[in-house]
């Protein structure tokens, strides 16, 4: 109950966060970056995890949320001046969602059992 709680809240800052740097004008960049796909990758790992224990989502349903939000994301992106749309930051999202819910597989169970020995004290 507690975790749930606490996943919406982080999820909702998380949405935030991403959403703010995501929309903010970016400054002109001479060269092509490629840190960041970096952040997109850490973005979309975090809000898989975080969003694997905040709901009861299949991993598939959560995998085509965060699509469809990294997806919105580069949509808006491209009225953005000095930003651009880009297929790559969709496949680096992807990627980022896969990472997240594999860190959930080996997180989980991990700490179910360690909330349960907390409950039955």
């Amino acid at each position: 109950m507690y975790l749930s709680t606490a996943a919406k809240v982080t999820f909702s800052l998380l949405i935030i966060v991403i959403s703010y740097l995501a929309f903010a004008p970016a400054p002109v960049q001479i060269q092509i970056n490629h840190f960041d796909k970096v952040n997109h990758l850490a973005a979309f790992a975090s809000l898989a995890l975080v969003g694997r224990f905040a709901f009861t989502l299949a991993p598939w349903q959560l995998t085509l949320w965060l699509l469809g939000y990294g997806a919105l994301i580069e949509g808006i992106q491209a009225f953005i001046p000095n930003r651009f749309a880009s297929g790559f930051d969709l496949l680096a999202d992807l990627i980022g969602i896969g990472l997240g819910l594999l860190v959930y597989t080996i997180l989980a169970p991990w700490l179910n059992a360690a909330l349960a020995r907390l409950g039955s004290h």
